[in-house]
């Protein structure tokens, strides 16, 4: 049906302004309603309803330059939760067609918007200017469409919303005190302890699903060749389950953290952003950051993330790119991260 909406706004000059105003209206109602509907889903973790939220994913930016006519951007969700999976196509589908609706509405000239928000006034059942539901695609239509600005800030009560949004206009101090506050406020609320999982018995993510299956790196979004790297935008509908919360919020974190890396006055954002990345490996688009992290080092010719490099630096990968590093004959980079007994020994200066 929106296909043919979209061809009568083509010849809109057959149609009256009100018939294309009324069929508008009701084919967005229905698809507002509709994906708010699927939006909502019963949560284990709060014991109640809980909504899903829609952020943008951030990833490295390639350095050449990208072409100016980008495709749309994505819709995706990755959660684990079988309620939410198994309507995650329809809420797709049922959100970027009232985006794509409220696009032609309020793109076609100022006669067809004024008559189609004439007809919602009308209803007044509605009560339009304060339904929950309308004044969400709003907002989520800005954030999805680009249009968001600092006067949306005050309206987003969801801190992981609000992480997204300020991360989009690169307030990456504000968004990564927004991601923490988001990993805060579901600990509180569960009354649980991040590092346990009662449901398997397992500590921390290692209780989670796949790694491969939570990354917002994950291979299936971008080119296999770095060359190849998409640019094009990702949103995701993330729910409240306490490893999606981490993980996005983790996606928060490394994209500030890489945003600030070369203005960084101490090497604790380098370290910082090197043991989140272990989250996003094996992937080239965390092969990207990697490359820049030690790009940042040689130029500075040191490194001292002692004593955390011990407790939070795992991924074999990582330990043999710093073994290198510190074996070089050069030994052009100064390196403490085991302390300077360990580091006489071999890895460390």
């Amino acid at each position: 049906m929106y296909h043919s909406l979209s061809l009568a706004f083509q010849h809109k000059s057959h149609y009256s302004t009100n018939e294309l105003a009324y069929v508008s209206v009701v084919l967005f109602l229905r698809c507002l309603v509709t994906a708010d509907q699927l939006a909502s889903y019963s949560s284990s973790n709060f014991g109640g309803p809980s909504k899903l939220t829609l952020v943008e994913v951030f990833y490295p930016q390639p350095r050449c330059q990208p072409s100016s006519d980008l495709p749309a951007p994505i819709v995706t969700t990755v959660s684990q939760n079988y309620s939410v999976s198994s309507v995650q196509a329809s809420i797709n589908s049922y959100f970027i067609t009232a985006v794509k609706l409220w696009q032609i509405i309020t793109f076609n000239g100022n006669r067809i918007e004024r008559e189609v928000r004439t007809i919602l006034l009308s209803m007044k059942s509605l009560h339009l200017e304060t339904w929950p539901a309308f004044q969400k695609f709003l907002i989520d239509f800005r954030i999805y469409t680009g249009q968001y600005n600092s006067s949306d800030i005050p309206l987003i009560e969801n801190p992981l919303k609000l992480a997204s949004l300020l991360c989009s206009m690169s307030n990456f101090k504000g968004a990564a005190a927004a991601a923490l506050n988001a990993i805060e406020t579901i600990g509180q609320r569960e009354g649980t302890n991040f590092g346990e999982n009662s449901e398997n018995g397992k500590s921390g993510l290692a209780g989670s699903a796949d790694r491969e299956d939570l990354s917002f790196f994950n291979y299936q979004m971008h080119g296999k060749d770095k060359r190849d790297y998409s640019v094009q935008k990702r949103f995701h509908f993330i729910s409240e389950d306490r490893f999606e919360i981490i993980y996005y919020a983790a996606n928060i974190l490394i994209r500030c953290l890489h945003e600030t890396l070369d203005s960084a006055i101490d090497e604790y954002c380098t370290g910082h952003l090197l043991t989140l990345l272990q989250l996003e490996w094996p992937s080239h688009a965390a092969e990207m950051v990697m490359d820049h992290i030690m790009a940042d080092i040689r130029k500075r010719g040191s490194f001292c993330y002692f004593p955390n490099f011990a407790d939070f630096v795992i991924e074999p990968d990582f330990l043999e790119t710093f073994m290198f590093l510190a074996n070089q004959e050069s030994k052009t980079v100064a390196l403490e991260l085991f302390g300077p007994g360990i580091a006489a020994s071999g890895i460390g200066y």
